[in-house]
C-alpha cells in the first residue's frame, strides 16, 4: 500500500499491529512444541519446526502410523 498508492500507517499503527499479532502467535509458540512432541518425538519436531504445516500434514501421518502399527 505504502508503494504502490502512498498510503502509509503511522508508526504507532505498526507498533498495534505487531503487538497484537505476538500477543496471539505467543500462545502457539509455547502450545504447540508441548502438545506435538508425545505424538511426533524429538526428530519429528525438529522437522515440523523446521518445514512447517505440522497440523495439516505431520501430526495427522504421525497418530494414524503409530496406530496401524500397534506402538504404545
Amino acid at each position: 500500500m505504502t508503494f504502490v498508492f502512498g498510503y502509509t500507517p503511522g508508526f504507532a499503527a505498526i507498533i498495534a499491529g505487531a503487538i497484537s499479532q505476538m500477543s496471539v502467535s505467543g500462545a502457539f509458540y509455547l502450545s504447540e512444541p508441548l502438545t506435538y512432541f508425545p505424538i511426533v518425538g524429538t526428530s519429528g519436531l525438529y522437522l515440523t519446526i523446521l518445514s512447517g504445516n505440522g497440523v495439516n500434514m505431520k501430526i495427522p501421518a504421525a497418530a494414524i502410523s503409530s496406530e496401524a502399527s500397534g506402538y504404545k
